[in-house]
């Protein structure tokens, strides 16, 4: 488990980069960060508080998670991934 408490813990001034995370076994936690009760899977975000960007680049085994928690149209809290993570891999 991958607890983040705030999201200057892991942005893009400072991304925190979790090395071995394995779907269905690790989780990133950011409950602690906001009161939403779920995040909007987007390709873009567009303004909403809650919205969620997860990319993966599958020959550098690389990924992210940006975060919009605000509703400012960007993300901010942001956390790269070696390995992949799905939306089921997230707890709000």
């Amino acid at each position: 488990m991958f607890v983040f408490g705030a999201s200057s813990d892991s942005n893009r001034a400072g991304q925190d980069t979790i090395r071995d995370f394995v779907s269905g076994q690790d989780k990133i936690d950011v409950s602690a960060i906001s009161t939403l009760s779920a995040l909007q899977f987007v390709n873009a975000f567009s303004g909403h508080a809650g919205e969620a960007i997860l990319n993966y680049n599958q020959s550098s085994n690389l990924g992210s998670l940006a975060i919009d928690f605000t509703g400012q149209g960007a993300g901010e809290f942001l956390v790269g991934t070696v390995g992949q993570a799905f939306a089921a891999d997230i707890i709000v």
